[in-house]
């Protein structure tokens, strides 16, 4: 007999919680307060905060989704006409800020065009003065035939007066400011100091942006078309001009040249030229110019000048002539008052011709000596001696003394005597005592 299954156990029922119900709210007075006397007046007395009452704990319940609407279906043509009409009243509502923006916007690019055209943006560099515009003299001369050819050549003349360069506008661009920068770079370039044959005029123009250069490049092209001259320095001896060299530097390289190979000592105290030597600036063409080697060459050569002589005592025609290597004829015949019997006074002035170099250099050298002080004797008489007596008393010493003398020479050779400048004792001379008898 199959064995019987025992029934499954029956579920009790869960119990239910107990749900808190929340106190109830406390008795609010029903008594209201009395209203003050006007005589008493009192600050009135804060309401009590109301209770927040509790809240009842919500049940949780299960959700059921409500059923949803059936939506309409829209075609196509109903969904494009749709669009077409907020177009339209979009446009409707925005017509009026379109054209009042486009009108705006438009105003706007055309003043800006007309300012662009008409301002000053440039500043336009001429050679010369600044020419005038063909349009106006194409209008001012248009009465006769006569005048209308003026037009056609004033025409040609704008026409070859183009501006250089054109830069831009700025306030401190002045004329003289790119004159000035012109000169500095020609005097770079040439090594010497220059004189503009040109003359350099601005003016305010309108041009377009591509137009306008830099200040560097408007100066080159300026450096490239400007005429000038070279403000040389000029040699001249005894008021003759001997030649022209191109700046100071060289001038002084020369001068330092002639005078170098008779300035063998450390101290001179002066180096000059015997004639006069002079130096001034003269505005001159550069093809005009010497070198430092063309004039040193004419300046040591040896030039024939006519000079007097002044008869010394025991002077002769010969010895004359050989001095100043001359013959005798030629002597007779640059003083044609003598004759080979006459006789030569002292004081005599004589014309004679003579070979010497063109510029002679003068040198005045300071030389100091040390010399012996010679010693000097004192005689003392003694009466009761007789004249053959002779007694030294004291034996003298030399001395020694520091002198400075001045000597003079032109192209190395000394003239004149040694001048003493200055002396100074080294060393006290002690000077000998001899007596000597009287009787």
């Amino acid at each position: 007999m199959p064995e019987r299954k025992s029934p499954p156990p029956v579920r009790t029922a869960k119990p239910i919680k107990s749900v808190k119900m929340p106190a109830p709210p406390p008795e609010l007075s029903t008594e209201l307060p009395r209203r003050p006397k006007p005589a008493q007046v009192s600050q009135p007395q804060p309401q009590p905060k109301p209770v927040r009452q509790p809240q009842p704990t919500r049940t949780t319940t299960k959700y059921t989704p409500k059923r949803a609407k059936k939506v309409k279906k829209v075609s196509v043509t109903n969904k494009v006409s749709r669009k077409v009409k907020k177009a339209r009243r979009f446009m409707r509502r925005t017509k009026i800020v379109g054209i009042s923006t486009a009108v705006i916007l438009l105003a706007t690019m055309i003043f800006l065009i007309i300012w662009n055209i008409t301002r000053d943006n440039a500043i336009a560099i001429y050679v010369g003065d600044i020419p005038t515009t063909a349009v106006v003299a194409t209008t001012e001369n248009t009465e006769n035939a006569e005048n209308s050819e003026e037009s056609e050549t004033v025409d040609e003349i704008v026409d070859d007066s183009e501006p250089i360069a054109f830069i831009a506008l700025t306030e401190d661009m002045t004329e003289s400011v790119l004159r000035t920068e012109a000169i500095r770079r020609l005097e770079n370039i040439e090594n010497a100091r220059i004189v503009l044959s040109d003359n350099i005029t601005i003016a305010a123009t309108n041009t377009s942006s591509q137009n306008i250069i830099s200040f560097d490049d408007a100066v080159n092209r300026l450096v490239d078309v400007l005429h000038f001259r070279i403000l040389g320095v000029a040699i001249e001896v005894e008021s003759n001009r001997v030649a022209v060299l191109r700046n100071q530097e060289d001038a002084n390289e020369l001068i330092r040249r002639l005078q170098l190979p008779y300035m063998s000592a450390n101290e001179y105290v002066s180096v000059d030229f015997v004639e006069d030597f002079a130096m001034s600036n003269v505005d001159i063409d550069e093809s005009q110019l010497s070198t430092i080697e063309q004039v040193l060459t004419r300046l040591e050569g040896d030039a024939t000048v006519m000079e007097e002589y002044i008869v010394q005592p025991g002077d002769n025609l010969g010895s004359i002539a050989l001095r100043h290597g001359i013959t005798i004829a030629q002597l007779y015949e640059y003083n044609p008052g003598i004759s080979s019997n006459a006789t030569l006074h002292v004081g005599e002035v004589l014309t004679i011709q003579s070979s010497r170099p063109y510029l002679s250099v003068r040198t005045v050298e300071a030389i100091t000596r040390i010399e012996e002080i010679p010693i000097e004797t004192e005689t003392i008489s003694n009466p009761g001696e007789s004249s053959t007596f002779s007694q030294v008393l004291r034996a003298g010493t030399a001395g020694e003394q520091e002198i400075v003398v001045h000597i003079t020479r032109i192209n190395g050779i000394q003239v004149g005597e040694e001048e003493v400048v200055a002396t100074r004792v080294i060393q006290e001379m002690v000077t000998t005592t001899i007596e000597v008898g009287t009787l």
